[in-house]
């Protein structure tokens, strides 16, 4: 999942924490419960014919009544663009033209800006003389210390703060707190699951960093997190052998043989391990290849089903 697609996913289930943390000034005027998100904002009547799509707009009433109704407008930026300040503006007009409300825009940055929280502006100027000014909110999430979030309310914040500077925390130990309070936070599977993902992309550890982190759940106690994490890890697993037998009994078909054939389980069980078992060897299909026993080749659909390893499936060298 690219970083776009993951923190658009995000906000649609945590936007009024998100306003909450970040915002409280803005999210102590908006009725939260309300929020509710428009379908994609595209745009086509833009110089040069340029079409874009605006990341997340959501519609919230506000507590005042004056306005009733305002826009919540979201980019999300994995980096510094030297036309970010004119692109909120054009977007700030098209979007308050459109729907003839308030817009509270904002960008969302991924990567480090000179504070965390910022004003930023677009100046429109002729002759040396401002005609224009655009003022959105800048949040810059690497800008913030970690340690301010770890403990806040909502989840959502322990859980961001996988973005955020660590401090003095090891990475082992920023990802085990994180996700202590995730594990015991009041919240569905399903939001847990993105919130997890979201930490597994930020805080991902190599084997040294997963090995200090086994140790501080054992010392800790913390086996919960243990838990969870393996819920979590199971489920996408299913989800992948779901995708990849879907995929190979579409790669049987195109490839002109059924199912039961001998290439139609090579594709079957291919699908299987590179779904189970990310950047597997060059040379799997190969080994499959030279399997012709039938029988054979349905054992090793069964057991890549529940393997730990390439290792366990024992397949031809």
């Amino acid at each position: 999942m690219d970083q776009d697609q993951l923190w658009k996913d995000l906000l649609r289930e945590f936007m009024p924490d998100f306003l909450r943390l970040f915002l409280p000034d803005v999210a102590e005027r908006l009725d939260l419960e309300t929020v509710r998100f428009q379908d994609k904002e595209t745009f086509t009547d833009l110089p040069k014919g340029l079409r874009r799509e605006a990341d997340l707009v959501a519609e919230v009433r506000s507590r005042t009544g004056e306005p009733a109704l305002i826009l919540v407008h979201v980019e999300i930026q994995g980096r510094r663009d030297a036309e970010m300040a004119q692109r909120m503006w054009e977007y700030y007009h098209l979007l308050r033209l459109r729907h003839r409300k308030p817009v509270v825009p904002i960008v969302l940055y991924l990567v480090k800006g000179r504070a965390g929280l910022a004003r930023e502006r677009y100046v429109d100027r002729v002759f040396g003389m401002t005609y224009a000014t655009q003022t959105y909110w800048a949040i810059s999430l690497p800008s913030f210390a970690a340690a301010r979030f770890l403990k806040a309310e909502p989840i959502f914040g322990a859980a961001v703060s996988s973005v955020m500077r660590p401090g003095r925390l090891s990475r082992a130990m920023h990802k085990l707190q994180v996700l202590h309070r995730i594990a015991r936070g009041p919240i569905d599977a399903a939001r847990r699951d993105i919130l997890v993902h979201m930490v597994g992309e930020y805080l991902h550890l190599n084997p040294e960093q997963e090995a200090e982190m086994n140790r501080l759940i054992t010392y800790t106690g913390a086996e919960e997190v243990r838990e969870m994490v393996n819920e979590f890890e199971a489920r996408g697993i299913e989800k992948g052998i779901e995708r990849g037998i879907a995929q190979g009994i579409a790669q049987g078909i195109r490839k002109g043989h059924a199912v039961g054939h001998l290439d139609g389980k090579r594709s079957i069980i291919l699908s299987l391990i590179e779904a189970r078992f990310p950047s597997p060897p060059t040379d799997v299909k190969a080994r499959l290849d030279r399997i012709t026993d039938s029988r054979r080749l349905t054992e090793l659909a069964q057991t890549v089903l529940t393997a730990k390893s390439l290792a366990d499936l024992k397949l031809q060298d």
